[in-house]
């Protein structure tokens, strides 16, 4: 006879009712499968957060807007392909007035 004797427990939750039963298998579960419809979005609001009011200050200091620009492409990386591209766009342009002299202009009309 073999040995190969498998534990399969009775009904009652009793643990002193355990007893090898060697004619049954053991009866396993499957585990559930799970399957990822969507893709995990992270959240990108420090981005935003901290990359539009860069913008606005590259105006006056240029390399804020590069701190702007690298939020911007870190939001792109994090599949926010429109939201990311539109801070791109305004840091590059706040880039290059700030560096033509837009400050000097604004604070000189006042």
């Amino acid at each position: 006879m073999r040995s190969s004797a498998r534990i399969v427990a009775p009904n009652s939750k009793s643990v002193a009712q355990w007893h090898l039963n060697p004619q049954r298998p053991l009866r396993t579960r499957p585990k559930p499968v799970r399957t990822q419809t969507q893709a995990i979005v992270k959240p990108i609001w420090p981005f935003m957060a901290w990359g539009w009011p860069l913008v606005i200050l590259g105006l006056f200091i240029p390399l804020t807007a590069i701190a702007s620009f690298v939020l911007g492409i870190l939001t792109i990386q994090r599949k926010r392909n429109g939201a990311g591209v539109t801070l791109l766009v305004f840091a590059c342009i706040a880039f290059y007035l700030g560096m033509t002299g837009f400050s000097e202009g604004f604070f000189g009309a006042l």
